[in-house]
């Protein structure tokens, strides 16, 4: 069976269009989608969730786990879901550093990872795990990723054949932490850029746009890449991934 599935960080404290990633599903014809950063927003009432407000658009199923709450600085939970047109027939989330304490910076953000068994025609399971994984200036590696990535590798440990792995990894192609998964599973698209979208600037890092790329696919050795592509969107700060599968 072929599906398509894409991964794609929606920057929680950019846009909160909704509606324009439903209808880049619909355009784009995606089955699955894995979302990093994606929020509830506490300040207007009721409250927003993205991932379920994504989901009614679609009338697809959903999940979704927090990572950290920002409350009381900020009105928004903030964590990963997962979108898809077939039914998810059960889902759990790991946290990938349960002992670093959140001090209101992006370093110290929790992390973590949402597994998801997707049910699709023929009763096949088919598994996806979304992850997003520590922030550091210039993707330099850390010794907090490296454990998260320690983390993640235990996770897809335990789950059965065929599962693709995706999210924002905050590392590049050359980085250990991403070199520690290619001996475990298969990295696809190459390293073209899909971040920033537009320039960004923290404590003194300026980075112009389309540069780097900290988004990543994995997938298990059974399964088959028919088509990678990187997404074309001006909504949030990373461009989407999008691959189409055989599985």
């Amino acid at each position: 069976m072929r599906i398509r599935v894409c991964s794609w960080n929606i920057s929680a404290d950019g846009s909160r269009d909704y509606k324009g990633i439903a209808s880049f599903v619909r355009q784009n014809s995606v089955d699955i989608l894995l979302l990093q950063e994606a929020a509830i927003y506490f300040d207007i009432y009721p409250a927003t969730d993205m991932t379920e407000s994504v989901a009614k658009e679609l009338q697809f199923a959903s999940v979704f786990y927090p990572a950290f709450d920002g409350r009381p600085k900020k009105a928004i939970v903030v964590g990963n879901g997962i979108v898809s047109r077939f039914p998810i027939s059960s889902a759990n989330p790991t946290e990938l550093s349960p002992d670093l304490q959140y001090s209101g910076t992006h370093e110290t953000e929790q992390r973590i990872a949402v597994s998801a068994r997707v049910l699709l025609p023929g009763n096949k399971i088919f598994t996806v795990v979304n992850t997003h994984l520590q922030f550091s200036k210039e993707f330099q590696p850390t010794e907090i990723r490296l454990d998260q990535i320690e983390n993640l590798i235990g996770v897809i440990g335990g789950i059965a054949p065929p599962f693709l792995l995706a999210g924002n990894f905050n590392a590049l192609a050359k980085n250990p932490e991403i070199t520690l998964l290619e001996k475990l599973m298969t990295r696809i698209g190459g390293d073209e850029p899909t971040w920033p979208s537009k320039t960004f600037e923290y404590q003194g890092w300026v980075v112009n746009p389309l540069m780097y790329r900290p988004d990543h696919i994995f997938l298990s050795r059974d399964c088959r890449q028919d088509k990678f592509q990187i997404g074309k969107s001006d909504l949030f700060e990373h461009l989407p991934l999008i691959v189409d599968l055989s599985v």
